[in-house]
Parts: structure tokens; C-alpha cells; sequence
């Protein structure tokens, strides 16, 4: 697998990590700017007190986005993130070059280094900016400080760009390929051998993260599927034939759910559960009657049972119909339809009626 697949595959967590980054960088950096301006003020150093407050202004914004708003919007990360290192890179400038005593830049070679180490991106993106700004930054240094400091600015623009490239590809390697690592140690933890499906302990966590992050309305709708006779279908076939047919089970509801944004889960046995969002009880209906339809297109032969071949039988309950934004509620609920669905035959769908 190529790094970028890699890349692709972990992208969410990646993110996750960067604006974790972003987030404690940007506090750490509102803070000091924050006392510098202090400091300034009552010190009477006025020429930097403007440049502090902006500081502290434009890191504090930054802290809040990676607080609040970037977490949700997880594509809104490495935008804030280089937009932050841009301001860095000005401020580096301002401070290294245009304000006296003129010496050396020590925040840009820091700034050099710090970038390729802590940002997680494809590497000819972080790269080409590093190299981007020891460019302008030794360019503008020739241009405007003394020749004895330009020199050793350039000197050290080369030689940190340099450190900072090839340490930061290492350190990116090396963390992307725990992140891969950790990925494919949860995927085996979390997913049901036999089906392929998330398993039950990944339907706790999906409804934990779901009641944090979208509170009171986390899960709207449930949808519970039972094989009809299942028990009676290992006695006659064997557990190896129950095993193929729930494999085969597992397959085609995983392909059936997908394009509705519905998650499915292996809830124990020869249960299944289904959970989503935005559906209303008609919508679910239609979609529980499809699920009939697809699991008899597999034409699974049973003799013993009364359509010859496997049947599901289905029980479902929607958040507004049963006046329940409690997922432990709807899904107790959706269990009572699937015992009423039972209860009148099997092979059908019906969805709990407060």
C-alpha cells in the first residue's frame, strides 16, 4: 500500500490529530502573546503592543476554531492550519527584520523546524511551502537587513529548511504508519469475524460518539432484523451451511445499507440492527420492505421454511412516530415491532406505533 493510500484511509484521524496540534499551539501561543502585550503595555514598549494584541487575537480565533468549529468540519483543518502558519511566517518576518535591534531570526528557524515535525499532510505540500518561505524570508533578509546578518540569515534558512525537511519526513513516516497501525488493530477489534459487519461493541461506541456530538437528536431511527427459523436452518443444514448463509446475510446487507447513509451492525446471533439519522417512518418503511425483497433475490434454500427459502423478519421505530429521541428507547422500541412482526408470520416489516 502507498504512502498516499495510507494517507487516504486515516485521513479523519489524521485531521483529528492536526487540529489536536492546532488546538494546544494555538492556546500555548495566545497566551504568551497575550502577557507580551501585557508586558509591553506596562513597560511602555508601545511599538509591539499592536502587534502582540493582533497576536493574541489571531491565535485566540484559532484556538476557538480548533475548539468548536473545526472538529465538526474536519475538511476546515489544514486550511486553519496553514493560514496560522502564514500569519507565523509574517510575524517571523516583521519581528526578525523590520524591527530594531536588527539580528539574527531565531522564530524563523524555529518555525522552519516546527512545521514539517508537527503538520500531518502530503509531504509535497508541507515541503514546497517550507521551501516556499526560506526563499521569501532569505530573499527579503538580503533586501533589507545588513550584509553580515542577510548572510547568516541564509545560512540558516538552508540549513534549517534542510533539518526540518528530512526530520519531518521521518517523523511523519513513523506517525502515519502507527496511525495505519492503530486503524487496522480497531477495525479487527471492532468487526465481526463471520459477517464482516461492525460488531457490538463498535454499535456501543458509534452510539456514545453520536449522543456527544449531536446530543438530544443523535439517533432518529432503528431498524432490528432477525432470519426467520435460523435456529431451525443450523438443524438441518449444520453450522457450517449457517455460517455461509450468514456471511452471505452480512454481504448483502452491507451493500443494501450503504447508499442510505444507514450503519448496520451484527447485534448477536441472528440479529442485525441498523441505525441512522434524517428518515422519516414512511421512508423507513419503504426502505425495511426493499430489505424483504433483497434478502429473497438470494433465493438461500430452506426447505423448512413456508417460502422455501431464508426470510427476515423486521421491526423498526423512528424518533418522531414514537415521541423518543432516546437511542436505548428506540431501540427497544424497534425490538417490540420485530417481536410483533414475528408474532404475525415473519417475513415482513413493522414499525413501532406509539
Amino acid at each position: 500500500m502507498t504512502r498516499n493510500n495510507i494517507f487516504i484511509r486515516n485521513y479523519h484521524e489524521i485531521s483529528k490529530i492536526n487540529n489536536n496540534i492546532l488546538k494546544h499551539l494555538s492556546f500555548i501561543v495566545a497566551i504568551i502573546w497575550a502577557l507580551l502585550f501585557i508586558i509591553s503595555s506596562i513597560t511602555s514598549e508601545l511599538l509591539l503592543v499592536p502587534f502582540y494584541g493582533i497576536g493574541a487575537l489571531i491565535s485566540s480565533v484559532v484556538y476557538l476554531l480548533s475548539r468548536f468549529i473545526t472538529p465538526k468540519h474536519i475538511n476546515l483543518v489544514l486550511p486553519v492550519i496553514y493560514f496560522y502558519l502564514v500569519y507565523g511566517f509574517i510575524s517571523a518576518i516583521y519581528l526578525g527584520i523590520f524591527v530594531p535591534p536588527r539580528s539574527v531570526s531565531v522564530t524563523f528557524m524555529c518555525l522552519l523546524l516546527m512545521a514539517p515535525i508537527l503538520i500531518l499532510d502530503k509531504r509535497w505540500r508541507i515541503n514546497s511551502i517550507v521551501i516556499f518561505m526560506s526563499v521569501v524570508f532569505g530573499t527579503v533578509s538580503f533586501l533589507y537587513q545588513p550584509f553580515t546578518i542577510a548572510e547568516v540569515d541564509i545560512t540558516n534558512c538552508i540549513v534549517f529548511c534542510i533539518i526540518g525537511l528530512i526530520v519531518g519526513h521521518i517523523m511523519a513516516s513513523i506517525r502515519i504508519e502507527n496511525i495505519e497501525m492503530q486503524r487496522i488493530l480497531t477495525k479487527q477489534r471492532d468487526t465481526d469475524i463471520l459477517t464482516s459487519l461492525s460488531n457490538r461493541r463498535k454499535l456501543s461506541d458509534t452510539l456514545d460518539n453520536w449522543d456527544a456530538n449531536y446530543g438530544l437528536h443523535s439517533l432518529t431511527v432503528v431498524i432490528m432484523i432477525d432470519i426467520d427459523y435460523f435456529k431451525k436452518y443450523n438443524d438441518c443444514y449444520g453450522h457450517q451451511k449457517g455460517d455461509a448463509c450468514l456471511k452471505q446475510l452480512g454481504r448483502c446487507f452491507s451493500s443494501f445499507f450503504k447508499p442510505y447513509g444507514l450503519k448496520i451492525f451484527r447485534y448477536g446471533g441472528e440479529e442485525f440492527i441498523a441505525l441512522g439519522q434524517e428518515y422519516d417512518f414512511d421512508e423507513i418503511s419503504l426502505i425495511c420492505q426493499d430489505i424483504l425483497k433483497a434478502v429473497k433475490y438470494l433465493q438461500i434454500p430452506f426447505k423448512e421454511s413456508p417460502e422455501g427459502i431464508i426470510t427476515v423478519s423486521i421491526g423498526f421505530a423512528e424518533s418522531n412516530t414514537c415521541n423518543s429521541y432516546n437511542y436505548k428507547d428506540l431501540i427497544n422500541m424497534a425490538d417490540k415491532g420485530l417481536y410483533k412482526a414475528k408474532r404475525m408470520g415473519r417475513n415482513r416489516a413493522v414499525g413501532y406505533l406509539n
